[in-house]
């Protein structure tokens, strides 16, 4: 189970996981962030500009060698109890990138309790990438778009 910041709500109402499927949200409606150097995130809220965020990670979040991801969900993916997995998916977790992400280009792959399993610049691919890797490892992954790559010192 992926572990969460402490203290940092966010005025959101209920703890929305952003490995869990949720019916009643929808792509690009809510936001979370992510601490890159202690694998932690946030529960998700609804959508806040990167300053509003800001402000409030101050207030809740101590200052250490991170980085502090905002991020936009896309989508969550559990494990399929069907694990054939097709050619596409395949090429797609092939093709995922580990080098240095761009904010509003990057579809970024989070383990539950795993962390950053790669980036690609495509949400197709980057979805076809989270049903081939939440079947092969037995792992829920939450599908998101980078908004803001922040050093947290």
């Amino acid at each position: 189970m992926a572990s969460y910041i402490e203290h940092f709500s966010f005025g959101r109402d209920e703890r929305l996981n952003p490995f869990s499927v949720n019916g009643d949200i929808t792509s690009g409606s809510h936001q979370f962030i992510y601490l890159t150097g202690r694998g932690q995130c946030s529960y998700l809220f609804p959508r806040r500009s990167v300053e509003e965020i800001v402000r409030e990670a101050e207030k809740t979040i101590p200052a250490g060698y991170t980085q502090l991801w905002i991020l936009e969900w896309i989508t969550s993916v559990l494990p399929s109890a069907e694990r054939k997995i097709k050619s596409s998916q395949n090429r797609s977790k092939e093709n995922l990138k580990s080098e240095r992400v761009i904010a509003d280009h990057s579809y970024i792959l989070l383990g539950d309790d795993k962390g950053s399993l790669g980036w690609t610049d495509n949400v197709q691919a980057a979805n076809d990438a989270a049903k081939a890797l939440a079947s092969e490892m037995n792992l829920r992954i939450a599908v998101a778009l980078l908004k803001g790559d922040l050093t947290w010192h």
